[in-house]
């Protein structure tokens, strides 16, 4: 799945059962997993969420993120977001 968030925004992610890939495209990305240390993650890199670990996103500025399971490389789509543990937040 790929998606965009405005500056501030922020999404809760769930690595899962296989954990969780965000790629970067566009802007910069700010995460917590809450192991107290901080990851930011630019354009044309990527982060790894591990599988039974939760993480915050912020985007610092205007971003354009893909979503996929690491392993096998398939694209989360919109219909089956929440199975990918994809969380807006308020």
């Amino acid at each position: 799945m790929e998606c965009c968030l405005g500056q501030g925004e922020l999404m809760r992610l769930n690595g899962g059962k296989h954990g969780l890939l965000l790629q970067c495209l566009e802007g910069t990305v700010w995460i917590t997993t809450g192991d107290g240390r901080d990851y930011m993650v630019r354009q044309q890199t990527s982060f790894e969420i591990r599988s039974g670990i939760s993480a915050i996103a912020e985007a610092l500025g205007p971003v354009e993120i893909r979503l996929k399971l690491p392993a096998t490389g398939v694209i989360a789509t919109a219909a089956g977001m929440s199975s990918f543990g994809v969380v807006p937040t308020t």
